[in-house]
């Protein structure tokens, strides 16, 4: 059964869709927690699209699947640009839904015939004090010769998420692809990148071509992976890096 606040969280973002108003931050830390999220998915889905345009659902604990849920309904609606699922236990599952709000058009299961349309995509988002592995980045941002679409993402932010080395790699060879081309802002503090994920990253910053703000603090990159990150500024458009205990 959902607590007193959530409860009374649903009530006012229910009001909310009724009188065809922003949801905005009506469920931001509401504790609803993994039970309710289809309650959180069917008050979404019965929302016009222009309320939808930013969503704030952190600190709910709604659990990999729960997240799945609300995902596919975000983007079964359209028109979500910014969208904060901090503190949610996001992983692999949602990680998969989240690529139908990151591209304009995907295919889905492989089938060229059938395409779900997304609007221009997301242009920020944020999954901070999540469960985002590698893996999971490589989901979100394959960079495969077959996925050229770049992305209308212009800020992201993963930090405090076990990326490891192997979501450096994925993010880096995004970066390289092209796919973050429009992308300003990239926080990625305390992602346990180490020198190896630092490095890969660093590799694709110069096509990153609109990154300004780049925080990489926390991630035990010691001095080969500073030494990566340092080489790669030059030639990139960065304006701004936050890097305390980088090492």
């Amino acid at each position: 059964m959902a607590s007193a606040v959530a409860r009374s969280a649903l009530t006012v973002a229910i009001e909310r869709v009724v009188r065809k108003e922003p949801i905005g931050d009506a469920l931001r830390s509401a504790e609803i927690g993994a039970k309710d999220a289809v309650a959180v998915a069917d008050t979404l889905r019965g929302a016009d699209t222009p309320t939808l345009r930013a969503i704030d659902l952190y600190g709910n604990s709604f659990g990999d699947e729960g997240c799945e849920s609300i995902l596919q309904t975000i983007a079964d609606r359209g028109g979500c640009v910014r969208l904060d699922m901090g503190f949610n236990a996001v992983a692999n599952k949602a990680a998969a839904a989240l690529v139908h709000l990151l591209n304009p058009q995907v295919m889905i299961d492989g089938d060229a015939d059938s395409r779900r349309c997304c609007g221009g995509g997301l242009l920020e988002l944020r999954l901070a004090r999540n469960e985002i592995t590698g893996e999971a980045a490589l989901l979100m941002f394959p960079s495969s010769a077959a996925v050229t679409t770049s992305l209308a993402l212009t800020s992201l932010a993963l930090a405090f998420n076990p990326l490891g080395a192997a979501g450096g790699a994925a993010i880096g060879g995004a970066m390289r692809a092209g796919r973050l081309a429009s992308l300003r802002a990239l926080q990625l503090a305390s992602c346990t990148l180490g020198a190896s994920g630092c490095a890969s990253l660093a590799g694709g910053l110069h096509e990153a071509r609109s990154l300004q703000h780049l925080d990489l603090s926390d991630n035990a990159a010691g001095d080969e992976g500073a030494s990566a990150v340092a080489a790669e500024l030059g030639t990139s458009r960065v304006s701004e890096l936050l890097c305390n205990h980088i090492c």
